[in-house]
Order: structure tokens, then sequence, then C-alpha cells
């Protein structure tokens, strides 16, 4: 294992003998991007090294999630709902559009209703308990 580091940098990734054309195992099966551009794969891959010790690593969907988005995981969140869309709401200004409280909610229900609870966020396993998917 390397040793540890106080700071990722892009160029650490680009040098590590990894040619850019070339996609290494671990990062074929980006979260949600079934053809990642270079840069994504270099922010996934920087990702990873950085909770590399993590036991348990999950992804949420976005408004830029695609179809491939295949989760395994959900989490009934029918008792803070409300107060989620109400933090939300107070950073509006703030915020991604995926993260207006319509869009928040429709894929809330649209989940929950696939997993039978009221509301659900979808998560897609990376690694659980140190295991990569």
């Amino acid at each position: 294992m390397a040793p540890k580091r106080q700071t990722l940098l892009v160029e650490d990734s680009i040098e590590d003998g990894v040619p850019d054309p070339e996609i290494p195992r671990e990062d074929r099966n980006l979260p949600g991007h079934p053809r990642p551009g270079r840069h994504r794969r270099e922010a996934h891959r920087i990702s990873r090294a950085a909770l590399a010790e993590v036991p348990t690593v999950l992804t949420y969907e976005t408004g830029t999630s695609t179809a491939e988005f295949a989760p395994t995981r959900f989490l009934d969140v029918e008792a803070f709902m409300e107060k989620k869309l109400e933090v939300l709401t107070a950073y509006l200004d703030q915020a991604r559009p995926d993260l207006d409280a319509g869009y928040i909610q429709a894929a809330a229900r649209h989940w929950g209703r696939n997993v039978k609870f009221g509301w659900a966020e979808a998560f897609e396993v990376m690694r659980d308990q140190g295991k990569d998917s």
C-alpha cells in the first residue's frame, strides 16, 4: 500500500502509469456514467483515493444521473422528508437546479414506490465494509 499523502493532486493520478485513453478496472463502471470523460474519471479516482479507508461508500442520484443509475440500497426518509424540504428551500438560491423541492419529492416518491416506502432515497453501493462493488 502506498504511503498516505497530505494532498492529492490530479497530476498524481495522471502520472501513475495509467495512460489517459485506458480506463483502469476500478473506473470502468462509474456510477451513472457508462462512458465517462477524462475529467470525470480523474475526479472519481481522486475521490476513491481520498475515501480509501472509509468502509462503506454510497453514491446517490442527482439531476445529472443517467438511466444507468441502478440503486440497490434504499433509505426510508418519510420521517424527515418535511424537514429536508424545509432546509433545501431555505438554501434554494444557492442550490443546483436538481435540488429543487419538486425534483426531490418526485425522486423520493419514485424510489419509495419501488421499495414500498412512502418516500425513499436511493443509493448505489460502491463499497460495502471495504469490499468494492
